[in-house]
């Protein structure tokens, strides 16, 4: 049987964006311009969808992902669509208006300086071709996880060969190759701050006259000497007038109510690094708990929820006239007590290598299973007098994730180093432990899916769905979500690991 995985030929994370040599060696087609690497996107994506909806595609194979077509026609439109976007958006014309309309945001000149004009437009090439990426990577690994999952036979080995191996894998690969580009970039331009706000990036970084910001300094061989001559000079300019090597504060907090905690490679980005908190919603919910009459901050059923023997010091009685303060105490408590559940079963981990775990678990997955566990515990809600003789019972959602915002900078975040975030050493023995984890329980998960034909028959038709309850009862859904962040949705189509006698 083929085993149909991704395996690069260069592993570009692991190539610095200082090193000119071997950037220029890896980022040669870019000479050609911006966009001429990425046209094979959209190429590849038009012709997988001809090859994939045609007569060559034997019946039993193209019935193994009918029920996919929607996902599968949305994400390869989405590929092509992208690459339409960003070449509208990277026209000469359109930076150059973009640039000039722009141009008083970022300098406080008296008129327009042509140099700094070049430098807002490479930075614009940047935020679009940057969002645009990370598109790609989504909608690629969409297709990646969708045709994995197609069973190996005679028939759709070859057919998995023309779409992951000739089409699928080599575009992730662009993107790694992108995400370098981006990181070389980047380094020329200086960015030191950079947001995802709904559809898009906003970057700012440092200006100096000492550098031509065209396409071709990328590929200037003594980059690396120039960017570092600079560092001792004030810049001119309003982004920031700071010197390169300042110390900034290694925070993810974007603003009040954005927590950004994605990195500089493809494997440490993604939605499950962000949480973005509404405002209006937030101030609603946060005037409820100064009104609560009562907030349940006890434990409730939650021993059978988690499954775990973790509980001590948690019950606690509404003491304080202090609503505000008192909620947070309770969070401050909850989200260690998930954390130490999250953590639990990874006996040989050091403390550092738990919150690298937690960083890449991401705050988004660690809210999920903060609000499962809330509801399944029937503690975390808030008591409030909706009229003279009813009251009302709510989990005040977005006021959790705005708390959890500042927890998280503080108590994961800030306590990883940039260095571990962006190994991908570091990232692949984290997804190596899930796997073993996985291992250990799979065979008899298997074997009692098998057992019932209830669950036969949603395993054989990829109804995840309907497997999740019984998933969650014997993993826990802690360990549930945990495969899920790291394997993926299909984890339970894994190939069954055989142990050596």
């Amino acid at each position: 049987m083929v085993d149909f995985v991704y395996k690069p030929e260069v592993d570009y994370s692991l190539i610095s964006a200082e090193n000119s040599e071997q950037t220029n060696k890896y980022l040669a087609d870019f000479k050609k311009g911006l966009l001429v690497p990425l046209e094979v996107h959209i190429m590849n994506a038009d012709g997988l969808r001809k090859f994939i909806n045609s007569q060559e595609v034997p019946l039993d194979v193209r019935e193994e992902y009918r029920d996919k077509d929607k996902e599968i026609d949305d994400a390869l439109a989405g590929v092509i669509r992208t690459y339409s976007e960003l070449e509208t958006e990277t026209n000469e014309r359109q930076l150059e208006s973009t640039a000039n309309r722009e141009y008083f945001k970022h300098f406080k000149d008296a008129n327009i300086d042509p140099a700094k004009l070049n430098y807002i437009k490479l930075l614009r090439s940047y935020e679009l071709m940057k969002i645009a990426n990370l598109k790609f990577i989504e909608y690629w690994d969409t297709i990646i996880r969708i045709f994995k999952a197609v069973k190996h036979t005679g028939n759709s080995d070859k057919f998995l060969e023309q779409v992951l191996v000739f089409r699928a894998f080599p575009r992730r690969e662009t993107c790694d190759m992108v995400s370098l580009f981006l990181r070389r970039l980047s380094y020329l331009l200086r960015i030191n701050k950079e947001e995802i706000k709904y559809d898009s990036v906003i970057a700012s970084g440092v200006y100096t006259s000492q550098v031509s910001y065209t396409l071709s300094a990328i590929f200037r061989e003594d980059l690396d000497r120039v960017i570092s001559s600079v560092t001792t000079q004030n810049v001119a300019g309003n982004y920031k007038k700071t010197q390169v090597s300042e110390i900034v504060e290694d925070t993810a907090i974007i603003d009040e109510y954005t927590l950004d905690t994605q990195g500089n490679e493809a494997f440490n980005q993604g939605y499950f690094h962000i949480i973005s908190i509404k405002p209006n919603k937030f101030e609603v919910e946060l005037e409820k708990i100064r009104k609560a009459i009562y907030i349940e901050t006890h434990l409730g059923a939650e021993e059978d929820a988690l499954r775990q023997d973790l509980i001590r010091k948690f019950i606690s009685h509404a003491k304080s006239k202090d609503r505000i303060k008192e909620y947070e105490n309770f969070l401050v408590t909850y989200f260690g007590f998930i954390k130490d559940t999250l953590t639990l079963q990874f006996t040989n981990f050091t403390e550092s290598d738990k919150l690298l775990y937690l960083y890449h678990f991401g705050p988004v997955f660690f809210l999920k299973v903060v609000i499962h566990y809330m509801r399944e515990g029937k503690t975390g809600y808030v008591h409030r007098n909706y009229t003279q003789k009813t009251m009302l019972r709510e989990l005040p959602f977005e006021y959790v994730k705005y708390f959890l915002k500042t927890f998280w900078d503080n108590n994961v975040y800030k306590k990883t180093t940039k260095v571990d975030r962006n190994s991908y050493d570091s990232y692949q023995m984290l997804k190596t432990s899930v796997r073993n984890i996985w291992r250990e329980e799979q065979a008899e998960v298997l074997q009692k899916i098998q057992s019932e034909q209830v669950f036969l028959r949603a395993f054989k038709l990829h109804d995840l769905a309907s497997l999740k309850p019984f998933l969650v009862h014997e993993l826990s859904y802690s360990l549930h979500v945990s495969l899920i962040r790291f394997l993926g949705a299909d984890y339970l189509y894994m190939p069954v690991h055989r142990s050596k006698k």
